[in-house]
């Protein structure tokens, strides 16, 4: 018997033993990596028929980053805030909620308007515009409002015009909030609450399940381009949109990234990266990411191939109710 627990024993050592040596080779494995998320076009893009479908929507993104601790920066289209034209509390009640949950907000234009398609001087005006609710608000909950992102991602196509927005920005006390990875979760929010509403629940799940290897995709792009450009992995800011499907699937694309070694930082870590400090000096079009933009002024341009959204996805945007 004695001889018997004596082998159990070491049998047990030697298990105890290779799984550790397995799980350090596992962590050895996988690489370290860091993401800060930014939602746009706060307090909620959606089909909502009600506030309560959009306080439903908030609270679970806002759940959903409290159980990752992950720190989010939601930039607001103000003009998101009104019903009929008029401030509706129920929705700046959306944008309290939060601050309170302790995220910072910002400032993405008050009616999401392309620089490319009104004069400067107009674009200037859509800024100030949507300040008026969130800036008061949010310095009254002891929280920095202080950046300010492109609407549709798009900075000017040319250098002037994006200096003398720079200009415009640091006067008011701005500092834009750039993008590294973003893709089109919006198409698929689209889809996704169609189908819903429809009563299509298989629909909405099969649509929901492609957004998550969709996601994926996006995230190799950049992490391959970053490493073309820099030959490492840079700290990386994804930006997505505070809709329906994020509220549902959050939880399991937060969890891919942890998979994938991702640590979740402010949006303050993030731009530590000196990659953030480059100057701006392309006078072009310079695309939708930072990524992009960096690779037009360095001369580094190449083609990845982009990751198409499924056509059963693009079908179900075209259903009728």
């Amino acid at each position: 018997m004695l001889m018997t627990n004596t082998m159990q024993s070491k049998s047990l050592l030697l298990f105890f033993c290779l799984a550790t040596i397995l799980s350090m080779v596992q962590c050895q494995k996988k690489p370290r990596r860091y993401i800060a998320v930014t939602f746009d076009d706060l307090p909620v893009v959606c089909q909502c028929e009600d506030n309560a479908e959009r306080l439903e929507i908030t609270e679970k993104l806002l759940a959903t980053f409290k159980r990752y601790d992950m720190p989010v920066l939601g930039v607001v289209t103000e003009q998101k805030l009104e019903t009929e034209g008029k401030v509706d509390p129920e929705r700046v009640i959306l944008l309290q909620k939060w601050l309170e949950a302790g995220h910072e907000l910002g400032n993405h234009g008050y009616a999401h308007k392309d620089i490319n398609d009104i004069t400067l001087e107009e674009y200037k005006q859509e800024i100030l515009l949507g300040e008026r609710i969130t800036r008061p608000i949010t310095e009254k909950a002891g929280l920095p409002y202080r950046f300010f992102r492109h609407p549709y991602l798009s900075a000017g196509d040319n250098l002037q015009i994006r200096k003398d927005l720079n200009d415009f920005l640091k006067e008011h006390s701005y500092r834009v909030a750039p993008n590294t990875i973003t893709y089109q979760d919006y198409t698929f929010s689209g889809a996704y609450e169609k189908a819903l509403r429809l009563g299509d629940t298989l629909l909405a799940q099969r649509i929901r399940d492609a957004y998550l290897p969709y996601t994926l995709k996006q995230w190799e792009t950049a992490e391959q381009q970053s490493r073309d450009l820099f030959g490492r992995e840079i700290r990386q800011i994804l930006m997505v949109h505070a809709n329906r499907l994020n509220a549902d699937a959050y939880g399991d694309v937060a969890k891919m990234m942890q998979d994938r070694g991702y640590t979740f930082i402010s949006i303050d870590e993030a731009m530590k990266d000196p990659v953030y400090a480059r100057p701006d000096s392309y006078d072009g079009y310079v695309g939708v990411t930072w990524l992009y933009r960096w690779a037009a002024e360095m001369g580094k341009k190449k083609s990845y191939g982009n990751t198409e959204v499924p056509q059963f996805v693009l079908d179900a945007t075209k259903r009728e109710y």
